[in-house]
Formats: structure tokens, sequence, C-alpha cells
């Protein structure tokens, strides 16, 4: 019996060894693609056809062997019987072991899932851990603190009703007490110091805002540790940003910047301004000036501001109801409710025990007859004790924003700070740690080991043909032939098999043993492959007879034949690749026929044209595409076909070109190889007055028609001519013709080849051979994407501006007329569907569906709604008072004309009214894109509606001819549609029978 043998992975060849893909895919796929990929097996004999199928199905790869020679039928069908139980023991244990291998490469998986999910779960859990620990001692801390303040809190609930205290116990989340150090930058109209020196001030230093002299400019200014001015008038907006804060801080956050905006409401001075003076340090914050030179009159001002706060991201701290912020509105002198105050506040105003200032009508202030100095003497300072007399509290849970002012004085100082003027009261509860979720301890898989992927069988099968043996060799018994079988390489003889050995050993006539190899490889074989097992055959069959046991010690060959061996099988490769991809070659795999041809191209045109790189492309793609398109109209508008570059080989050039043109007619390539070519010759300048007269119709026809006045112009394309022609000649013109899969490929192939950096600069013929002899299923769209953009989605965007671009051409006109007499319209939305597809992943018809959507919901539907049925309400109630005075002016009216004419013109009145109250409300809900397509339609109305008017004119004649003598009317002339409407409005009397006018 024959023996097995385990081949390494440089038995088969080099482009199944470079395959990479799980083994239980490949394993799962062999059914469905073996028997497919591998070709039909004829053995000779029914039996082992069918067991060669059957392996084939299951994955085993089957070749066929030199033919053996036996000396009658009896012994050919030992042999065959003996063939049949190796394939089927081979085909049976190979199954087996797949099915073990699927089954245990699941649990491995399924091991692997688990084993990332219990990573990740045990991650977690350390992180929980982790966190568990931290909130641990945070709540010993917080225990502590509590207790600490609920003992501070009962003390203050006890201080509650005594002067200089709140009514309530508070928590103070806001730390804004003082930044020295604080950088102000202030945008208004900055005063310099030349004109605050000029301008009347009093002893004091209160400003007189109309004795500045010059108009400040809207300037911004920053600076530190200085004090900054602007000039406001009513309703001007100062904005004065405090930067890099080192004391403060809201909840636990730090304040890195505060905002204050201010805006000037209203003031009573005469120069109907203020000078507004912000402090260096925002806790100070500001002075506003309303002083009259006179020094007797009073002025008034209220001034609005808001302030933010941000941390050091630029992230707005914003209080809410459970981080308040309190903030203190000290220092108000005022009497009788008249005097510095603090209202319209977006928070709530919380009144100190004990001070004068109160709320009325959302204002605060001394609104008693006591004054503040009264009561308890001197009071105005910030240390001061007393300074709660002319304080309050504010509460805020959102932005802050108030109004202060003065409603009768010469100027305020106005501090917006926390320092909140009270005497105690104020505690921070301690902020509770929030526990992390609980998180369960993982339990860890069970380890489940790799499986090995079993060894995929390489059956050598032979036929076997009978031979009788002359009279003289009669006598000499047949000695079977013994068959060595072993790798190239050194491997060892496996012992599989041994119930196929056992029952063929059981059969008297010895025959033939067919080598079985195993390889690791489990992909599906390449045409290449299969043609290197058929050719390592003879090897195994013949040439290792003489080598014992199935192993060899010798290495038969160099290091340096292998080498040049793999360069061969890889530019054999490459040729094969050539043509499938191009469908040249007759489906001869190893036919050279068209390279040779291109390398003769590309000598010939460097030898005609030197130096001269584009007539060189030029001559090698007309050459190409010369037999295929010689007589073709429209390409012949681009190309000069008739005379390709010579060869010195003739019988090559005619070999080429006749395998070119097969191709092209029969579409037997993934592309059409002639159509490439002819386009991309086109791309290309032609010669001579004849090239001349082609170039001027490509710029034509990439070219857009303009119409300036009434004169059309054709202007050039902005994308330039060549990218236009491109186009135009690819997927533009395809469009409008049938379009398969390979026209397709055919364009995207031409993109690559003209505009991808790595072919583009390269000679046509070297250009087509290297793009050409590599795999394309999977390189193509990505080559194609890689010349368009650096992404997928800049790619596609701009090849389709390109290809919108190019649509709107005057070569489209042509495109157009072309499809029209052909009968292809209809295939049009198809390769448009095609083209979304295999180059856009649908995103188009997406589009298409999205932009239905839109246009319904923004412009039909409001059209309905708000134009035409209020025009159509309109219509009926005119109509009905047009019948109504109809009716009068026939039966009562005099005067017909002057009649007909008031009706017009209150018809025209409140149709206008309609229509313009209907136009604003249209106005408002339709887009502005949507208004501008409606306005174009209403302007072509416009343009005609006289022309549709002009018959009901005619209408009247007949009515002023009646009044005035009746006797004398004639027969109107046969209604038009407009006619009629009038006609049955004013009905006429019948006149007698009189001949037409």
């Amino acid at each position: 019996m024959s023996s097995q043998v385990q081949a390494q992975a440089d038995t088969t060849a080099s482009p199944v060894s470079s395959t990479v893909a799980s083994p239980a895919n490949l394993l799962e796929s062999t059914s469905s693609n073996i028997g497919s990929s591998q070709p039909i097996t004829t053995s000779g004999d029914a039996s082992l056809n069918s067991s060669l199928t059957r392996a084939q199905t299951e994955g085993v790869l089957v070749v066929e062997a030199p033919t053996e020679v036996v000396a009658s039928a009896s012994e050919k069908a030992q042999d065959y019987q003996a063939q049949v139980a190796t394939v089927d023991a081979v085909t049976k244990q190979y199954q087996t072991e797949k099915a073990q291998y699927l089954k245990n490469e699941q649990n491995y998986q399924d091991y692997l899932a688990k084993q990332s999910q219990y990573q990740k779960d045990l991650a977690t859990y350390q992180a929980y851990q982790k966190e568990k620990a931290i909130y641990d001692q945070q709540m010993k801390a917080y225990n502590l603190e509590k207790a600490s303040y609920d003992m501070a809190y009962a003390e203050a609930q006890g201080h509650t009703t005594e002067t200089g205290y709140l009514p309530e116990v508070l928590a103070q989340n806001l730390i804004f007490r003082l930044e020295p150090d604080a950088v102000q930058t202030i945008t208004g109209k900055v005063l310099s110091d030349e004109q605050l020196s000029k301008a009347i001030k009093n002893h004091v230093g209160w400003i007189d805002p109309g004795t500045i002299l010059g108009s400040p400019k809207l300037v911004t200014v920053t600076s530190r540790h200085q004090n900054n001015s602007v000039l406001m008038a009513v309703g001007d907006t100062v904005i004065v940003d405090y930067s890099d804060l080192q004391h403060s801080s809201f909840s636990g956050h730090t304040i890195k910047t505060v905002r204050y905006t201010y805006r000037l409401v209203s003031t009573s001075h005469y120069s109907g301004q203020v000078v507004f003076q912000a402090l260096s340090d925002p806790t100070v914050t500001s002075f506003t000036h309303v002083y009259h030179k006179d020094a007797k009159t009073s002025f008034a001002f209220d001034m609005e501001m808001t302030v933010q706060f941000f941390d050091a991201n630029g992230k707005e701290l914003l209080p809410t109801p459970e981080n308040y912020a309190l903030t203190s509105f000290a220092s108000l002198n005022s009497l009788n409710g008249e005097g510095e105050y603090a209202g319209d506040y977006n928070g709530q105003f919380i009144p100190i025990n004990g001070s004068t200032i109160t709320v009325q009508n959302g204002r605060a202030a001394n609104f008693s007859n006591t004054r503040q100095i009264d009561v308890v003497g001197e009071w105005d300072d910030k240390d001061n004790p007393n300074a709660y007399i002319g304080a309050i509290v504010g509460k805020s849970t959102e932005r802050i924003q108030f109004h202060f002012g003065n409603s009768k004085g010469s100027a305020i100082w106005f501090a917006f700070n926390s320092d909140v003027k009270v005497s105690g009261g104020l505690l921070t509860p301690p902020k509770v740690p929030v526990a992390p979720e609980v998180v369960i301890k993982p339990t860890a898989p069970k380890v489940v080991t790799k499986p090995i992927a079993p060894l995929r069988p390489i059956v050598f099968y032979h036929q076997v043909k009978v031979v009788i043996p002359k009279p003289s060799q009669a006598v000499r018994p047949l000695k079977p032939t013994k068959r060595a079988t072993s790798s190239l390489n050194r491997v060892k003889v496996s012992p599989k098999l041994s119930v196929a050995t056992a029952k063929v050993n059981m059969v008297a006539y010895k025959s033939k043993p067919i080598p079985v190899y195993y390889t690791s490889n489990t992909a599906s074989p390449t045409p290449a492959t299969l043609n290197n097992l058929k050719k390592f055959s003879p090897k195994i069959v013949h040439k290792l007879k003489k080598v014992k046991s199935g192993v060899s010690n010798k290495r038969e060959k160099s290091s340096e034949t292998k080498q040049s061996k793999k360069r061969n099988d890889k530019s054999r490769i490459a040729k094969e690749w050539f043509n499938y991809n191009t469908g040249v070659g007759h489906g001869q795999k190893n036919d050279t026929t068209v390279i040779r041809y291109l390398h003769s191209l590309g000598e010939a045109a460097r030898q005609k044209y030197k130096g001269d790189k584009s007539a060189q492309n030029r001559e090698i793609a007309q050459a190409i595409a010369d037999k295929s398109y010689y007589n073709d109209f429209l390409q012949n508008l681009f190309n000069y076909f008739g005379s390709p570059v010579k060869i010195k080989e003739n019988n090559l050039q005619k070999k080429a070109q006749k395998q070119i043109f097969k191709a092209h007619t029969e579409n037997t390539g993934k592309i059409d190889f002639a159509h490439l070519a002819t386009t991309l010759a086109s791309y290309e300048k032609q010669p001579g007055f004849k090239g001349f007269v082609r170039e001027y119709i490509k710029t034509t026809s990439t070219g857009k028609v303009v119409i300036v006045g009434n004169v059309p112009f054709i202007f050039p394309d902005l994308f330039g001519r060549d990218i236009g022609v491109l186009q135009q000649n690819s997927f533009v013109g395809d469009l409008f013709t049938a379009m398969p899969a390979s026209d397709v490929y055919t364009d995207m192939d031409i993109m690559i080849l003209s505009r991808h950096p790595k072919y583009k600069d390269m000679p046509m013929d070297k250009r087509l051979i290297a793009y050409y002899s590599q795999d394309l299923t999977t390189k193509r769209k990505k080559l194609f994407e890689e010349a368009y953009g650096k992404t997928k989605k800049e790619s596609q965007l701009r090849f389709g501006v390109e290809l919108i671009n190019a649509t709107a051409s005057l070569g489209t006109l042509g495109l157009l007329a072309y499809a029209i007499k052909n009968g292809n319209l209809k295939n049009i939305p198809k390769n448009i569907h095609r083209m979304d597809t295999m180059l856009f992943d649908g995103k188009l018809n997406q589009l298409r569906k999205t932009s239905q959507k839109v246009i319904k919901k923004q412009m039909i539907k409001p059209f309905k709604k708000h134009i035409s049925t209020p025009i159509k309400k309109i219509y009926k109630q005119q109509k009905a008072k047009v019948i109504k005075g109809a009716s009068i002016l026939k039966n009562t009216v005099l005067h017909p004309k002057k009649t007909a004419a008031i009706v017009r013109q209150q018809l025209k009145k409140k149709v206008t009214k309609r229509i313009q109250t209907a136009k604003r409300v249209y106005q408002k809900v339709v887009p502005r894109p949507v208004r501008s397509s409606v306005k174009k339609v209403s302007t072509f109305v416009k343009r005609h509606l006289p022309k549709v008017f002009k018959p009901a004119r005619r209408t009247y004649r007949p009515i002023r001819s009646r009044a005035s003598s009746p006797r004398r009317v004639t027969k109107p002339k046969p209604a038009r549609p407009v006619r009629k409407f009038f006609q049955k409005i004013f009905k006429p009397r019948r006149a007698t029978k009189r001949r037409h006018r």
C-alpha cells in the first residue's frame, strides 16, 4: 500500500502558502469552495470518479499523475479498486478530523470570548476595589465633619433672631472675597488719562460725564493693578473679564475667571451718559459717575449687571438650587427709598436682622425715614461690624443677574462679592461621598487549549491503461515497481490510513499505490497551485522511485535554484493575472502575446517620439484600440485611428490586435481593454491640423454654455479640459448606454491609471502591464479612492462633484441625443443605481429619499397651506362677488365701461391685500432657498399673465355695443376658455343672426 507523507509549506505553490485565513473558517467553507475551484476529475473509472468527487467536496486536493500501464483488464480493475479504497479512506478520515476540529475550535472561540469578558470584568472589579477603599476613607472623614457640623448648626440656630444674623442658617458655597492681582480685560469706549484729567470733578472725585472731551472709540484694554474708565450711553454694553484669579472657588471648583457684563438701562444726566470705572479688583468692582458741574443738581441712573464664573477649562460654573451662591449687596446709602439700591434680582433677597435695607417692588433699599447713621452710628466700611445696617444678602440658584443704581445722587460705588455682612450663621455642610456601584468578583473560565487544524490530504490518482505484452515477454512476469513517496524536503512518513492499507493488501494483485501527501494549508487552491501540483506529480511517480522508506536526505535544488523558481512563478502568475483582468489571450493563462506586444509598442513609440512622453503614450493607447474603434464615429472625434505605430514583428501585432478585438466584442474580461485604451488616448493632445480640430471639439464638449444678454457663450470647464474628456468618455458616457459591471471597472481603471500617483507618470506600456499584473479584485476600489482623496468620504465627495460638473457640459447634449436615438434612456436609472452601489455605497439613493422628504415637508406642504389654499379661497369669494356685480351691471347700470373699471379696482385691492398677507406668512414659514425657487416661477407667471387675460378684454366689446346701440350688436367670435368664463358671468342677450365681421 502507498505511504502517506506530510508535506511542508513549501511543498505546494507559494500562493497557497501565503494565504492568510482562519483554519476554522477555511474548513467551514471547504465544501462550497473546493468543488468549484478544482477542475472536474476524469479518471477513466466511474467508481474512482465518484470517490474523487466526494473527496473534492470534503476539501481533499486531488491531482492527476501520469497514466500507469498494466497487462490485463483484471489488473486494471484491481488498480482502480485500490485507488478507490485509498481515496475513500482518506476522505472519511479527513471528514472525521475536520468535524472534531470544528467542534474544538468552537469551544476554543467560546473560551476566548469568555476570557476576554473575564479580563474586562476583572479590571472593572479591581477599579471598584480601589474606589471602595477611597470611599471608605472619605466616609470616615465625612462622619467626623458631619458631627462637627451638627454641633455648629445647633448653635447657629440659637442666633437666627439676633441682630446682625440671618433669619435662617445657610451654607456659603461661593468664596469670592479678595482678588487684588487679577488681570482685567475691558471692552468699551475707554477714556484716556488726559480725557479724565480735563473733565470737571468735585472735591471727592466724582466726574461730570458731560465735560468729557472727544469721542472715545470702542477698544479692548488688558491690564493688571490698574483701573479703567469708559463712557457709556443708554443701551451701551461693557464687558469686563478678570482672569488669573487665585483665591476664589464655587462648591469646591476653582474659579479662574469672572465676567461682568454691564448695560446702561437709563440715566437722567443732562448728557445722557455716565462715566463707568472698572476697578482692578473684581471684588471691589466699580464706580459710576453722574455728577453735575454746578455741584447742586442730582441725577439718577440704572445699570444692569450679569455675573459669570468659569473654571480653568473655560467651563461656566452655574449655581443650582442644591449648590446656591450667597452674594453681598452692601453699602446701600439711601433714605425714604431714594439713593443707592439693588433690584430686579433673578435670585432671592434675604434681609439681615436689624438692617434698614428691605425689599419693595423688587428693589432693595432703605425705605424708612430713619437715617442709617442714626441707628448704629458709623457703619459704611467693609470691615465695620455694623456694616449689616446698609446691607442685604442675595441667594442665587442660576446665572446671577440684577440691577443697581442711584435714584438721586452724584455717583455710586458698587462692590460685588461673597463677603456677606452678617455676624454668623453661615455654615457649609460637608458633602456626602458618592459610593461606587457594587461590582461582584468575576470567576475565571475553564482553560481550553487552541486546537490544531488537521492536515489537508493531497491525493495523486492516476488512470490505468491495458497494454498486452508481446508473446516473447509473456513468460516473464511483470514485476510491480515500487513507488517511493516523499516530499522535496525532509519529511516523515505519516502513519495514517491503516484501514485502507489492510484492505488493499488483501488483494492478490499488488497494484501500484497512489501517493498521499499532507499540507498544513487549508485555503482554496488557485489555478497556479493546481498547475504546480500537476507538474510536481511526475517527479513523485517516476523520479523518486529509488528513495527508500519515503525519506530523502539529499537537497535536490540549491537555494539559488529555488529563488529562480520563485521568480519565474511570480512572473508567470503576473501574466496570468494580466490575461484574467483584461480578457485577452483566448483564456490561455500562459499566453504572453499582448504583453509582448505592449513592450514592442513602447520601444517603437519611444524611438519614434524621443523625449515626447505625451505623444508616446497617445500612440501606444491608440494602437491598442485601433482595430476596435477604427470605424467608431464618436471616438474619432477625440482620436485619430487608422495608422497605428508599427513594430518589427508584424505577426505579433496582428495576433495581439485580434485578441484585443475579440475581448472587446465578446466581453471576455473584467474590463473593456480597448475602451480603456481609447479613453486614455483622448486624454493626450492630438498633433497636426486634425489634432487641432479634435482638441477644439474636446474643449467645446467639456465647456459650459452661459447666456449673457441674448448671446450664448461657451466657457471652459473649471476642472480642466482633460478631466472633462476623461469623464465624458468614461462614467458620463456610459450613463447613456448599457452599463454592465465591466464598464464601471473600466472607468475606475481609467481614473486610476491617469490620476493615481503610483501610475500616472509611468510610460503607457509599463503602466498597463504593472497595473493589470496583480489581483485587482480587492485593490481596485482602494486605489480608486486614493486617486481622489485621503479618506473614503473625501474621495466620494470629490468624485461626485467632478461627475456632476462633467455632466453639466455641452457634450452631454450630444450624449443625450445619442441615447434617445438608440433607445438607451431607460438604462439611465439602472446605470445610476449601479454606480451608486459600486462607488457611493448607496448614499445617492439615501440622499434622494431624504431630499424628497425635505422638499415635501419644507416646500410642498407650506406652499399648499399658505399659498395655494388661501388663493383658491380668495378666488371663490371674489368670483361670487364678481357674478353678483355683473348681474347688477347688466340690469341697472347704464355705463358698463365705468362700472367694470370700478369692479376691477375693488377686486385688485382685495386680492392684493390677501396675497400680501399670504406672502408674509410664506416668508416666515418657507426657507429662503425654497422662496427663491418659487420667486422664479412667479416671475414667469407675471410675465405671461397678460397674454392669458388679453382675450378677456374682447368680451367687453359686445356689452358696450349693446349698451350704446343694441340693434347693432354683432355675434362674438367663437369663445376660448377664458372668454367662455366671462361670457358665462355677464350672460349677454342673444343677438339676431348676422354675418361675422
